[in-house]
């Protein structure tokens, strides 16, 4: 980690997203970046959701642990994570948040009709 001044630090890490290659640059005023900001950073260069996101380091999967510090997961200043797409979220919030608003959605296509229990619909 490169040091800005006394209260801030700043790291730059490389993502690898298939053929692409990124470069982030995170600064902490805490001396502390977190794996969530990574995610956040990932999302807004591109446009995957952090739902979406599998970010992987040195064989250890990155995104189940929002709330580890980079430091003590050994990521350093120029490291390399892995970036993939997954289509199915393993995120409970982003398949709530899915969940939820497709229930919206179907709730307005269903109004009016109720099956009759022991009928035959063909």
């Amino acid at each position: 980690m490169t040091s800005i001044n006394n209260k801030s630090r700043c790291i730059k890490l490389q993502i690898q997203y298939g053929s692409d290659l990124y470069e982030l640059l995170l600064s902490s005023k805490d001396n502390k970046i977190q794996v969530e900001q990574v995610l956040n950073e990932i999302e807004k260069l591109t446009k995957i959701p952090k739902c979406h996101q599998t970010l992987i380091y040195k064989g250890q999967r990155l995104d189940h642990k929002p709330n580890e510090n980079l430091e003590d997961l050994y990521i350093f200043n120029n490291s390399k994570l892995i970036l993939s797409k997954t289509q199915r979220s393993s995120h409970d919030q982003c398949d709530y948040l899915n969940l939820s608003s497709q229930k919206q959605q179907n709730n307005t296509d269903l109004i009016g009709f109720t099956p009759e229990p022991n009928k035959n619909y063909e």
